[in-house]
């Protein structure tokens, strides 16, 4: 092969390289903004939701709204996504968000997708679970956390009830956790984010079953979330939701996935009647 010709094929071959380098960086360009006006989306979607969830917080008394927070939520991101005008886009985003939990003091709820049959026919709501406890069995001991010092417990052996500031309650149960102020606010704390855990990816796979309902071909998972992550979540009342499998669009190949929190000590200074 002549030179001419062999820094001919070397040119073209050099040319394609470039044209596709340039297409890559291109979408990953794209990508990157996308993914900056979704996170928005995401966290200003949970903030504007926990804002509502406490609806009077004077200090001694909360009235909480989660079925408003959660509407707000999905209000919020559909606004931020472009999609609100859309009925049927905002339906189907929908299906994008297997859980959003509504975590209490005492317990805490996951919004997500239930199957029902109305009328003969198989529909798929979305509605909230019941409450779940953080709930902890030893020697005999059934405790019930909260998200502070306080614990409601039942002796399983003499069927008696307690509740109270664990440091009290530990002076009448010499032998239990309630008397190690580490043990205790470790297992505690183990137990509010197992209970979660646990809980959310049942939802999680329940979802996968019906998510063909929004059209949708995913297999939702619950990602990994650092510890402190999870510290900083159970110190208060506070709001999550995983946005998960929502494609990037305009021919980019990819999806977004997201788990979010919000949580607050917030303070509406309103009376109650």
């Amino acid at each position: 092969m002549k030179g001419s010709n062999t820094g001919l094929v070397f040119a073209i071959i050099f040319m394609c390289m470039a044209v596709l380098l340039d297409s890559r960086f291109n979408d990953l360009a794209a990508i990157s903004n996308l993914q900056m006006q979704y996170n928005f989306a995401m966290d200003n979607a949970v903030e504007a939701a926990m804002d509502r969830l406490v609806e009077v917080d004077n200090g001694w008394r909360k009235k909480l709204n989660k079925e408003e927070a959660v509407k707000c939520f999905y209000d919020s991101l559909a606004i931020n996504l472009g999609v609100f005008d859309n009925r049927n886009l905002r339906e189907k985003l929908k299906g994008y968000v297997p859980v959003v939990g509504v975590i209490l003091d005492d317990g805490f709820y996951l919004y997500c997708d239930k199957e029902k049959i109305v009328d003969g026919e198989r529909i798929v709501v979305k509605e909230f679970s019941k409450k779940y406890p953080y709930q902890y069995y030893d020697k005999n001991i059934t405790y019930y956390f909260t998200l502070t010092d306080y614990v409601r417990m039942i002796d399983e052996t003499k069927k008696e009830y307690y509740e109270g500031d664990y440091h009290d309650l530990g002076m009448l149960f010499r032998n239990s956790i309630m008397n190690d102020n580490a043990e205790f606010d470790r297992v505690r704390r183990m137990t509010i984010i197992n209970t979660l855990t646990d809980t959310i990816e049942m939802y999680i796979n329940e979802h996968n079953k019906i998510a063909w309902h929004y059209g949708i071909q995913y297999h939702f998972a619950l990602p990994y979330i650092e510890r402190e992550d999870w510290y900083r979540t159970i110190d208060d009342i506070s709001m999550i939701a995983l946005f998960q499998g929502y494609p990037y669009g305009n021919n980019i190949t990819g999806t977004y996935n997201r788990f979010a929190f919000a949580g607050a000590r917030i303070h509406k200074n309103k009376s109650i009647a």
